[in-house]
């Protein structure tokens, strides 16, 4: 396997943006995003968004059920992609 040079590895590190080496840096912008969503809370519609809510899980798990049984997958995995698909879509 050959070894890169100084100038291979320097010239990696701005093909990459700089980027660190190692681990992993993660940012959705959620603290600036939480602002935002505060504004959009108010009191007097928590009655119309939990009622919104119900109906999206009344929907969202029988339809993920019907949908993992036709495609032949056990149905634990239709109620997790319903999960995952109802956290992706808030956030």
């Amino acid at each position: 396997k050959p070894v890169a040079t100084d100038a291979q590895s320097a010239t990696a590190k701005q093909e990459a943006g700089n980027k660190p080496e190692t681990g992993l840096i993660l940012d959705l912008g959620i603290p600036t995003l939480l602002p935002e969503w505060r504004k959009m809370f108010a009191p007097s519609t928590v009655v119309t968004d939990v009622t919104a809510g119900i109906t999206v899980g009344c929907v969202a798990v029988p339809l993920s059920l019907a949908i993992a049984v036709a495609s032949g997958v056990p149905p634990e995995v239709g109620l997790v992609s319903a999960a995952v698909a109802g956290v992706a879509g808030g956030v």
